[in-house]
């Protein structure tokens, strides 16, 4: 299986693009897990006892989780929240990967963005745990995708969402403030990102369709060289 995510600003539409990307991978007849299947994967929920449970009985995550704990005793704020959404949906996503029920995973949202979070939110500093995160996570064919988009696009994207979709934060902090926010964020995620050298970009003030063509061609054409590989052995 092949393991791609989409990871940007909000309101670039990471959303609306996996949306109709998922919709037409399984036209071409592939089985694709997006977000339901696998954030809500078994019916688990985050902070619950069987996610837990599930954890502790496969040991091959734990040099991964073990880097994301030193990370997180390094941050300068430690609130849990953000670093129990890292393990959680983590754990997931590589259940997933290793239950070989999908030819691909697409998500919307996944570690790079909840690695984001951390740094943002958290105050924790940028070091070579990430290196050793991302060397771990190439293992499980991770595609990252960044969904580029300027800073004042972001904003009017996020100040035109309706009031039940808007973050706290964003909703609540000033222009100047939200502003430097999204600058701080988008730095973030280009330094993560960067320790992943099998990186694609997308030009989020393009079309959709423009944008959903370009990466079903590229998901199609990896698929294919991942087969011919197949072969060849």
């Amino acid at each position: 299986m092949i393991y791609y995510e989409l990871y940007g600003l909000p309101g670039a539409g990471k959303t609306t693009v996996a949306s109709s990307l998922v919709d037409k991978l399984k036209v071409d007849g592939y089985k694709v897990a997006e977000h339901k299947e696998v954030y809500h994967r078994r019916g688990l929920k985050l902070g619950s006892i069987s996610a837990y449970l599930e954890m502790l009985f496969h040991p091959s995550e734990y040099k991964l989780f073990w880097f994301y704990l030193m990370l997180y005793l390094k941050c300068g704020q430690k609130k849990r929240v953000y670093f129990d959404e890292l393990l959680f949906y983590s754990h997931q996503i590589l259940m997933t990967n290793k239950e070989r029920k999908y030819d691909i995973m697409f998500l919307d949202e996944g570690i790079i963005q909840y690695l984001s979070s951390l740094f943002y939110l958290e105050d924790c500093p940028i070091d070579n745990q990430l290196g050793k995160i991302a060397n771990f996570l190439l293992k499980q064919n991770i595609t990252p995708i960044f969904c580029s988009v300027d800073i004042c696009e972001s904003m009017k994207r996020i100040k035109d969402r309706p009031y039940s979709q808007k973050g706290r934060f964003s909703h609540s902090v000033g222009t100047e403030k939200l502003e430097m926010a999204l600058k701080f964020k988008n730095h973030n995620l280009k330094v993560i990102a960067s320790f992943f050298p099998d990186r694609y970009k997308i030009n989020m003030t393009d079309s959709i369709q423009h944008n959903v063509s370009l990466l079903r061609s590229y998901v199609n054409q990896k698929l294919m060289d991942k087969k011919g590989k197949k072969n060849e052995k």
